[in-house]
């Protein structure tokens, strides 16, 4: 009877009238049963939901109306009738009123067919219209008084909110895998007739009303504080009727009325009409929708181990088939967190060959890799996010002049390592109106192949990466060319992988810590360097997990015999474990102290470097033979310690490194925590490792590090 509460579909006219019925009937017998019950008070009918059903069968059907007047007089005590006929003529006139202007915008005042949705969606919507200007307004019932006749009658008033129309298309369900955001998808018309583009946004920014000029532009005009009557209106048209549908903003498994699917940029392995919005730099990861020849596409993946060592090949094709296992693993408490980094001098073709290994998940070439290490270590971080059981590749650190900016890429790569071997992102405090919000940072869901040309890694930040180097010769350029005119069968075996895989995964989940438990110990066992670090052991039980799961499905599949892949597990067993071994060897060899240590003694024999004495003398080399030619590293010894200018000191070891074609870097602060860790400082007690000290009557920036590190005579030092 009212625009208020509209229902979704709008009432008919017969409906309408059976509902007045009702309700007058009601309101008629109430008043019939107080005449034989003189306890029963009928209650005046003046409530405004018996006002307009009166008023509605007094404009439609005036016979029943007659016979229910009749009815009501007999009610005693009797109401104010003057009153009561009073109230039902002004609401009848009110109801003529609505009633023209939805008539109005039913017709569409003329309107051409690209204002249909809009007006199906105002459809019983009787306080607001398209206007004549094509723009929209609130319609309210004025009561107009007539001095001159003495006369009061009701007309409708126009009073614009915007100068265009906009109407609801469809609410969205963005669900990024952990939470789902509610967002609104719109139209619009200009009134020039120039249609607005379909936009979606969240419904925050709904709210705020900041939309319309924002993405629009200028002439999406509203009125002075009338933002809010317009999402009034809008929220009344999706009242109407729009349709719900979620949106996927993330890659890999979801689990959809009872089954496994997987997401990529092109829809979704498993199902139809999947809806999926991502990144533009995760849109190559986009699988083929069907497979010709399933054998054909898995025997391509296997070629891919002969393209290169393997020690390389072997390692990098397990970490795309352990990517889809990441669910199973996630939900079974031991999600992976291997990094693998990929390094060697340019021209060694990483990219090239971490391109190929991708191409199992779309299109690729060493020009389209999602993610290099010029990107923010937080863009990289949400891309891990969403790259959920794929695999990311992040790509080039490479040796930058300035010291700065290499610190910055390395950086990069360390807080990658961390999130990725933790599992989980940094979290922010995010300002609200009254405080601070803790939200949650994007943990990694998949796994991530970096590459760069040098190693910056040591001590524990080299224990969580699987680390593989590569040389310019490695890699077979026939085979590499062969793979790459043959890559669209590569993606057809992923595709061929995954379905074998999806009703396995619950199943999986259960079996699972078993069997890593079992290669752990193995990897442990057959460890041919001791201290090997209990990460790179549960690297390798991950990444043969990947392989085993591989050769399985290619088993079954018929692509492989028993045999066939047995050599092949063989084979890739002994690649993981060996460079686990090569890597703790490095590791072992590699530390930074000892580098440092033996570099500052090369140059101290290479009269390149220098320590003054505490007194401040300058040894005799430097006064009166080469001035200027050696570089001050600090003084010393002193009681068996010498006081160090670490940036010198370290600036010229790396200038060495460099010079003797190392592709590695010290960096301070990891340097700092192998010296300390091998309890080497001397820093007295309540001072931090580097602090002020006077020397010869001037404060010095000092790290104080004992004699027995340098392994120098007396003397030495004094040139």
């Amino acid at each position: 009877m009212s625009s208020e509460g509209s229902p979704t579909v709008s009432p008919t006219r017969e409906g309408l009238l059976e509902e007045a019925l009702r309700i007058v009937n009601e309101i008629c017998e109430r008043a019939e049963r107080s005449v034989q019950d003189n306890n029963f008070d009928p209650g005046l009918p003046l409530e405004p939901r018996n006002i307009r059903a009166l008023a509605y069968l007094w404009r439609n059907n005036p016979a029943e109306y007659n016979r229910a007047w009749s009815r009501l007089k007999r009610a005693k005590p009797a109401p104010d009738f003057t009153l009561l006929k009073s109230k039902i003529k002004a609401q009848a006139e009110v109801q003529s009123a609505n009633e023209k202007t939805s008539a109005e915008n039913s017709a569409g005042s003329g309107l051409d067919a690209r204002y249909d949705a809009a007006l199906r969606l105002m459809n019983g919507i009787a306080d607001y219209r398209i206007n004549e200007k094509g723009g929209l307004s609130r319609v309210t019932i004025e009561k107009i008084f007539d001095p001159a006749t003495g006369d009061s009658a009701y007309e409708t008033v126009d009073t614009p909110i915007c100068d265009f129309v906009a109407w609801p298309v469809r609410e969205i369900l963005k669900d990024n895998g952990e939470s789902r955001e509610r967002s609104i998808e719109l139209e619009g018309i200009l009134p020039d007739s120039t249609p607005l583009p379909k936009i979606c946004i969240s419904m925050s920014e709904f709210s705020e009303m900041k939309w319309p000029g924002r993405i629009w532009g200028m002439k999406t005009a509203i009125r002075p504080f009338k933002e809010a009557e317009l999402r009034f209106l809008l929220q009344k048209m999706a009242q109407n009727g729009i349709p719900e549908s979620s949106v996927y903003t993330f890659l890999g498994w979801k689990h959809i009325d009872g089954k496994w699917i997987y997401l990529h940029a092109g829809g979704a392995i498993g199902a139809e009409n999947v809806e999926i919005e991502l990144p533009a730099k995760l849109q190559n990861y986009r699988l083929p929708e069907t497979v010709p020849d399933l054998n054909a596409a898995i025997k391509a993946v296997i070629d891919l181990f002969d393209a290169g060592p393997a020690r390389i090949m072997y390692p990098l094709v397990s970490m795309a088939f352990l990517s889809p296992l990441m669910e199973p693993f996630r939900m079974a408490g031991i999600e992976p967190g291997v990094l693998m980094y990929l390094w060697g001098p340019s021209g060694s073709r990483k990219s090239t060959i971490i391109a190929l290994v991708l191409c199992m998940f779309g299109r690729f070439d060493n020009k389209t890799l999602p993610a290099s290490f010029r990107d923010t270590p937080m863009s990289i971080e949400l891309m891990a996010f969403i790259a959920k059981d794929v695999l990311l590749a992040v790509d080039d650190l490479y040796p930058a002049q300035d010291p700065k900016e290499q610190q910055k890429l390395v950086g990069v790569l360390e807080y990658l390592m961390r999130n990725q071997g933790d599992r989980q992102g940094r979290s922010r405090l995010v300002p609200g109106k009254h405080d601070y919000t803790l939200n949650s940072g994007h943990p990694p869901r998949g796994l991530i192949v970096a590459s760069g040309e040098l190693q910056p890694l040591s001590g524990s930040s080299l224990a969580r990466a699987y680390t593989l180097h590569i040389s310019p010769d490695d890699l077979d350029n026939d085979r590499i060319r062969t793979a790459q005119d043959r890559r669209e069968l590569l993606s057809q075996a992923m595709v061929g992988y995954l379905t074998w895989l999806a009703p396995q995964l619950d199943d999986l989940s259960k079996r699972l810590p078993a069997r890593f438990g079992e290669l752990r110990e193995r990897a442990i066992a057959e460890a041919e360097i001791q201290g090997r670090h209990g990460r790179l052991n549960e690297a390798v039980a991950d990444m043969y997990i990947g392989l085993e799961t591989f050769f399985r499905y290619a088993v079954e599949s018929g692509a492989l015999t028993e045999e066939e892949a047995g050599n092949h597990l063989k084979r890739g067993w002994d690649a993981l474990n060996m460079g686990a071994d090569e890597q703790t060897e490095m590791a072992q060899k590699g530390d930074a102290s000892q580098i440092f240590f033996q570099a500052i003694s090369d140059l101290l024999a290479q009269n390149k470097v220098y320590f003054a004495s505490m007194d401040g003398s300058v040894p005799i080399w430097d006064r009166e033979i080469m001035p200027g030619r050696r570089e001050l590293i600090g003084w010393g010894p002193d009681d068996d310690v010498y006081y160090v200018l670490m940036d010198p000191a370290i600036k010229a070891v790396n200038e060495l490194l460099r010079g003797q074609g190392e592709n590695r870097i010290l960096r301070k602060d990891i340097l700092l925590d192998a010296i300390e860790q091998k309890g080497l400082l001397a820093t007295p007690p309540g001072k931090s490792r580097s602090y002020s000290k006077t020397i010869n009557k001037r404060t010095r920036w000092v790290t104080p590090i004992k004699k027995q590190a340098f392994d120098m005579e007396e003397g030495t030092g004094e040139g």
